[in-house]
């Protein structure tokens, strides 16, 4: 049966049932008709894809063409209660629109408990904060009087939370709230707190109730309240009752309405599935796009990027730093020095040169930034870097290089299933290297001295073997390029690094 087949039974029972159902003795004595013929309404629109646009469509249908207006008050009535009351979250954006376009805007006669100031209550408390609208503004004060405006926040997702100090749901739910945005922080969530009292001393009690939990979630957390009782949040947002909770995109687009813990957690891991899938995609995209560039001729760079920047930034901003960050960790983790500097390249054009599009703030400041200057310090060329070394007595050594022709240094670890044959290779032409004027000198990579001391006995070397120091591996790591081991570096007596990655027989071609 198609659905205007079924469109029209359903308003035929309509016509025939609803004379029966004009008083209340009436309407006792035709339930058994009234539930059948709501449950031929229950099953066309449950056979309605379940998307916004689809159920305004479906509810149109059912309205539109019943026969009179009682029957069309009926079905618009019927409808409008079920949306309201569902626990599906988008769903009070269909009972808004019912309200709107057929009684409080429209032609039909509401009839439902509470009368029609109850329907306008719900309507208007309800149709600014929709999924899929844009955040109505709210700037309010922090505690310091400084005027915080939700939509200048910069994160991937925002959390707005209305609370109550008063509120006992409030307090048992808060370490459960804190613990999920503690899970999901990685996502870059900041949380725009706003308490719907004035007595800000009791703000600052709730605030140090559960400062652990406020910090350990690593979360940007702005609270704030109204502090000329101007902002009109209780109409803007529903907020009849504490807490109350939306979620926001970068775009601050609400995403999620009427949350609680769950329901967050529940989007949150949605998003992040997302979010993954995309980054999934870009990295198996990466190594196939570039392979169609000659990427040791400059302008090639361009072509690779720009065409892909003007496109997928506009299109897709997820895309955009999942596709890019693949970009320059492909890239930067090559061992070709023209791939190295094409990532810098990138960086300093797409990432750091445009922060405003990325919604990890960490990332590009810190980790992004950090790589670029290890290429570029590390790269053929440049002085070698600068470190503090300990022999494994722990007595301070410093490198020096201007007492032999080349020195060549390689990182290790004993861990290194790569390094005991590198060692071992390396040994069996350290006395030629040295008749060329060669000094070869080891670092371990790691902080444990009793490590070095142990392996040194186990597998003794003629040559020079430092390490960074008790502490100071993430320094190591930091300073130089050594994400592959055993990671080796040939620099002449100026202290020039001449070439990287170069195993004992390109050693010997670049020093012939």
């Amino acid at each position: 049966m198609n659905n205007k087949s079924s469109i029209k039974i359903l308003l035929a029972l309509l016509i025939v049932f609803l004379p029966l159902v004009s008083k209340s003795q009436q309407w006792q004595q035709n339930n058994i008709a009234i539930e059948q013929m709501t449950k031929q309404i229950d099953n066309y629109i449950g056979n309605t894809p379940h998307i916004t646009d689809s159920l305004v469509a479906a509810c149109d249908r059912l309205i539109s063409n019943a026969q009179n207006q009682k029957a069309a008050s009926f079905v618009a009535g019927y409808l409008f209660n079920k949306f309201s009351t569902s626990s599906i979250i988008g769903d009070e954006s269909v009972a808004v629109y019912i309200s709107r376009k057929y009684f409080l805007d429209g032609p039909l006669e509401w009839s439902g408990d509470g009368g029609i100031a109850l329907l306008r209550l719900y309507t208007e408390f309800n149709e600014n904060s929709l999924i899929g609208m844009d955040a109505p503004e709210l700037a309010l004060s922090s505690i310091g009087g400084n005027s915080v405006n939700i939509h200048e926040l910069s994160s991937r997702f925002t959390i707005l939370y209305f609370f109550d100090s008063s509120c006992k749901t409030c307090k048992d739910s808060f370490p459960e709230l804190a613990g999920i945005i503690e899970r999901f922080n990685h996502l870059s969530i900041s949380v725009y707190a706003v308490y719907t009292q004035s007595d800000t001393n009791q703000l600052e009690v709730f605030r140090q109730t559960f400062k652990q939990e406020i910090e350990n979630s690593k979360a940007e957390w702005f609270w704030v309240y109204d502090q000329d009782g101007q902002s009109n949040f209780h109409k803007l947002y529903n907020v009849l009752s504490t807490p109350q909770m939306f979620l926001l995109d970068r775009e601050k687009r609400i995403i999620g309405r009427n949350l609680n813990p769950n329901s967050l957690e529940s989007i949150l891991g949605s998003r992040e599935k997302m979010i993954s899938e995309l980054h999934s995609t870009a990295q198996s995209f990466v190594p196939q796009y570039l392979s169609l560039f000659d990427l040791k001729k400059e302008p090639e760079w361009d072509a690779a990027l720009e065409p892909l920047f003007q496109k997928v930034s506009k299109d897709n901003l997820e895309m955009f730093n999942a596709l890019f960050y693949h970009l320059f960790l492909f890239l930067s983790n090559s061992d070709q020095q023209y791939e190295k500097d094409c990532a810098v390249y990138l960086a300093q054009k797409y990432i750091c040169g445009k922060p405003d599009l990325w919604y990890d703030n960490y990332l590009v400041n810190q980790i992004i930034s950090l790589e670029v200057n290890k290429i570029k310090q590390n790269a053929p060329g440049s002085l070698f870097p600068d470190f503090t070394f300990y022999s494994k007595r722990g007595k301070h050594k410093k490198i020096k290089f201007k007492n032999n022709n080349y020195t060549y240094i390689y990182f290790f670890n004993p861990d290194c299933a790569i390094c005991k044959p590198f060692t071992y290779e390396l040994k069996k032409v350290h006395r030629q290297l040295k008749k060329k004027g060669v000094k070869v000198i080891g670092i371990f990579t790691g902080d444990n001295q009793q490590i070095l001391k142990n392996y040194l006995k186990q597998q003794p070397v003629p040559w020079l073997v430092v390490y960074p120091g008790k502490g100071n591996q993430q320094a190591l790591f930091n300073t130089y390029e050594i994400k592959y081991l055993p990671q080796t570096y040939l620099i002449d007596s100026g202290k020039k690094i001449i070439v990287k990655a170069a195993n004992t027989i390109k050693i010997k071609e670049h020093i012939k």
